[in-house]
């Protein structure tokens, strides 16, 4: 049940706007609704209900990613020197919502609970995608007015190739990470897999190829160190070594396999789909209009959050920054093409630092979790993070919805499991996480 909640909780957040009408409010409150009725069904069917990390150690710092504390924390006073204060304080009551959904989930949910139910949310989307393309509703054409490029792509329920593929790649992690119990879950687990990563070929999108095949290699070198490091955790035997010999091979060959994987992707994917890769399809030249724009006069504070760009999931009308930048550039602008420039603008280097901050700490857990033994949880982490640090090269991945709750989670996931590796105490005698009886 608790897997199912978080998948649809997933799937809302992911924002497929073509079931909606306009802004993201509808998607939150169907998130926040379908954990009220998960909760209730465990009560009336007499089961554990999970709970949030600090309401069961008693301590309310339990878990909490305080980098995401910091960084929002700076995005309300950016109230003070926004010329938009409104649509700055909603934006921040937004983001906010989002991230403590986000805790909520991730502090609350066992990891295999967690990543199965992110999992189902990868589903979600892929199925009611292909749904969609099927009945041949959200068939389209790449019309651009700029570009002379007619080949019919998928944009399923989300409007834009572009998002469909990068909502895709941000939970192909979930399903390349998962550790089935059972035999068929084992067997299944690949082809599903496969199937993800290859959905974003007819997607059409380069960055999305790209994350996908940078999602995989990512996967196979983190399960390779994992693996290396419990074949050096087993107890010394006559065949020690020759087990040592084999993982070492394995570890080499996943690693090349990895290497050759990204090395493809980033060469022959813009090739194949016909990109221009000297201006990353007029991104680079953008991207100079907005760090002058930027570094102006708001390279410390930015502008404000919520104060330039119209996304479409929280829609503002933008502000004079985005009026600046329409005057310099001569293409449309809905958003900054990448996740730091497209943050920095808005909240300075101080606010993109901070952002920073909590990726780069949740990964350093989460490899510090890896050597140490290996959890779901740190693989999950690691390779949601090298996601989302791929994808944010050309697209505003940061403040995305989706890309937002997935970095709050996996800070999250991250700290409470480092909590959790840090009591005290034989293993024996550390409180295990609660065993929830769910009925998918």
């Amino acid at each position: 049940m608790w897997t199912i909640a978080i998948g649809v909780v997933t799937y809302a957040i992911s924002y497929p706007r073509a079931l909606s009408m306009s802004t993201m409010e509808p998607f939150l409150k169907l998130a926040l609704a379908t954990l009220a009725i998960a909760g209730v069904l465990s009560l009336a069917l007499r089961r554990r209900v999970i709970r949030p990390a600090f309401l069961r150690q008693g301590s309310l710092g339990h878990g909490v990613p305080w980098t995401a504390v910091a960084f929002l924390t700076f995005a309300a006073n950016s109230v003070l020197w926004t010329d938009q204060r409104r649509v700055t304080a909603t934006a921040v009551i937004f983001y906010t919502a989002i991230a403590v959904l986000a805790y909520l989930v991730a502090s609350a949910a066992p990891a295999r609970v967690l990543v199965r139910g992110i999992g189902l949310g990868a589903a979600l989307v892929v199925g009611t995608s292909y749904l969609a393309v099927g009945r041949g509703t959200w068939q389209t054409s790449r019309e651009l007015g700029w570009a002379e490029d007619t080949r019919t792509v998928f944009q399923g329920l989300y409007g834009h190739w572009n998002i469909l593929a990068f909502t895709i790649c941000l939970l192909i992690p979930a399903v390349l990470t998962y550790r089935p119990q059972t035999l068929l879950g084992r067997v299944l687990q690949l082809p599903l897999a496969v199937g993800a990563i290859a959905f974003t070929v007819p997607v059409g999108s380069a960055t999305g190829m790209i994350a996908a095949a940078a999602s995989f290699g990512a996967a196979i070198a983190v399960a390779a160190v994992g693996w290396l490091v419990r074949t050096h955790r087993r107890p010394r035997t006559g065949r020690r070594w020759l087990r040592l010999l084999i993982t070492y091979v394995g570890v080499v060959v996943a690693t090349t396999l990895a290497t050759v994987a990204g090395y493809l992707a980033v060469t022959r994917v813009p090739a194949m789909l016909d990109k221009d890769v000297e201006t990353l399809t007029e991104r680079v030249p953008m991207w100079r209009v907005i760090n002058e724009v930027w570094r102006d006069d708001h390279t410390w504070h930015g502008f404000g959050l919520g104060n330039v760009w119209p996304y479409h999931w929280f829609h503002t009308g933008g502000g004079d920054a985005l009026q600046t930048i329409k005057d310099r550039f001569p293409l449309p602008v809905g958003h900054g093409h990448n996740g730091f420039l497209d943050l920095a603008i808005q909240l300075g280097i101080v606010g993109a630092f901070l952002y920073l901050v909590i990726l780069v700490r949740a990964a350093l857990l989460a490899l510090h979790q890896l050597l140490a033994g290996g959890s779901q949880t740190s693989s999950w982490v690691l390779v949601t993070i090298a996601t989302i640090t791929v994808l944010s090269v050309t697209e505003p991945i940061w403040m995305t919805p989706l890309g937002w709750f997935l970095a709050v989670a996996a800070a999250t996931a991250a700290e409470r499991e480092h909590v959790r590796r840090g009591r005290p105490g034989p293993a024996h005698q550390r409180r295990r996480e609660p065993v929830i009886a769910s009925a998918d």
